[in-house]
């Protein structure tokens, strides 16, 4: 199975999310996909292609703190076992589609962005 079959399939999902510059509509050539997907509804002979990602590799990531990050290729799946952390990423990603594309094309402002909407809206209590 190809990045894009898989991801097609886990679109699928109910509650997949595409979150990122894919997303976003500001991907370049170098753009992988990423996806968050409630554990729940991923079937089992998915699992054995997604490899867990060692969280030293993606440490600064405030997905990983309700989820797993797993890759297949250049397909990033975090996945979350939390239906109600999953559904603020949804909340986040829609409130960034409004901002102007300029502003969103330039990755470390997206991040930021990211970063302080998932906080506003209380992905992680601090």
């Amino acid at each position: 199975m190809t990045d894009m079959n898989l991801a097609i399939k886990l679109l699928e999902l109910p509650n997949t999310i595409m979150i990122g510059s894919q997303r976003l509509s500001v991907n370049t050539g170098e753009s992988d996909v990423d996806l968050c997907v409630y554990d729940k509804e991923v079937e089992s002979k998915w699992y054995t292609m997604l490899k867990p990602v060692k969280r030293q590799e993606y440490y600064d990531s405030l997905l990983l703190e309700h989820s797993v990050m797993t890759k297949y290729n250049d397909l990033d799946v975090f996945i979350f076992d939390n239906l109600e952390k999953l559904k603020v990423v949804e909340l986040v990603m829609s409130i960034m589609e409004d901002y102007p594309k300029f502003v969103l094309r330039i990755k470390w402002v997206r991040v930021k962005i990211f970063r302080y909407l998932l906080r506003k809206y209380n992905f992680i209590e601090e």
